[in-house]
Order: C-alpha cells, then sequence, then structure tokens
C-alpha cells in the first residue's frame, strides 16, 4: 500500500506543478499580447504613435533625390514609401509600390520612394523604384523618416491632391485608384 500511495503522491505533485507552469505560461502569453497589440497599434512603452494618421499633413520636408532634383514638401507626391534593404517585407512591397506608382497619372513625379542605407547597400532598390518613383536615401532615422514619422520598414502613404494623408494600410496604397 505504500507504493501505492507514494504513487498517487508523486502524481499530485506533477500535477500541482503542471498546473503552476501552465498558469505561469498563460501569464506570459497575456503579457506578450498585450505588448504586441501596443506595438501594433504603433505605441511602445506609453509613447505616443509616431506615424502620420490618415487626415495628417505631413510637415514640410527637404531632400535630393538620387537623380539630383530638389524636394520639398510642395511637390505633393500622391504615393509615398519608405524601404529598407535589410528588411524582409520591404522585398514584397517594393514591386507592388513600383507598380502603383507607374500607375499613376503625372508619372514618377507623383511617388517618392525613401530607400534606407548608403548608396551601395540600396543600389538594387533603388535600380527597382528608379523607373516608377523619384527616390531618396538616407540613414537611418533620417530627415525624410523623422517628418513622416516612420518607426518601421515598410511604411506607405497614399496623400490626397490636397497633401493630407489619405490611406496607411500598405494594401490599401498600392491598390486605391487616384483622381487624378
Amino acid at each position: 500500500m505504500n507504493v501505492l500511495d507514494a504513487a498517487i503522491v508523486l502524481v499530485g505533485v506533477i500535477a500541482l506543478l503542471n498546473l503552476l507552469l501552465t498558469l505561469g505560461l498563460v501569464r506570459r502569453l497575456r503579457e506578450h499580447t498585450d505588448r504586441l497589440n501596443r506595438l501594433s497599434a504603433g505605441r511602445v512603452a506609453g509613447r505616443p504613435d509616431p506615424q502620420l494618421r490618415i487626415g495628417d499633413r505631413p510637415p514640410e520636408f527637404e531632400a535630393a533625390t538620387v537623380d539630383g532634383r530638389r524636394l520639398t514638401g510642395r511637390d505633393a507626391p500622391l504615393l509615398v514609401g519608405f524601404f529598407a534593404r535589410r528588411c524582409q517585407p520591404c522585398k514584397e512591397w517594393v514591386p507592388r509600390f513600383a507598380r502603383a506608382a507607374g500607375a499613376l497619372p503625372g508619372g514618377r513625379e507623383r511617388a517618392l520612394a525613401v530607400v534606407v542605407g548608403t548608396e551601395e547597400e540600396t543600389a538594387d532598390l533603388v535600380a527597382q523604384l528608379r523607373p516608377a518613383a523619384m527616390v531618396v536615401t538616407e540613414e537611418l532615422d533620417g530627415p525624410m523618416g523623422r517628418s513622416f514619422g516612420v518607426a518601421g520598414y515598410p511604411t506607405l502613404y497614399r496623400l490626397a491632391e490636397d497633401g493630407t494623408v489619405a490611406a496607411t494600410d500598405p494594401y490599401e496604397v498600392v491598390t486605391s485608384p487616384v483622381a487624378g
């Protein structure tokens, strides 16, 4: 009978440990879910979302394209995309952005692509984007990225004719028709 009692106690202890570990795991998953929800809402550690929202107007900016053209906020592109060389999702979105930019009335003058990195690092992305959009290269957290409140890559905006943000969802940015 002592062996049976010991086995029952052992199973009870194992069940209790399993319950404690499960409760700890559930608590950790809730913490991670809360963190992911804050990140997806653009808030990290209580900071407000730095990205522009629909209806916002991007602040004035100045930049030089890889072709040497000076741009300011008054140049009013309809599509604006921010891409980084080491960003895996950017590899999927660059061709989509280039197709959407190429379909804009007014041609490449109505689309702006900002590629983060050095000239050598970004050559392949620049080559893909240049036929369809004006392209600016800058370092991480450069002036264009700060102006548009870029917190991650890729970040895409569709601007209305009045210069306000009309769309921020990448799928909507590359598929919405533009009145032109």
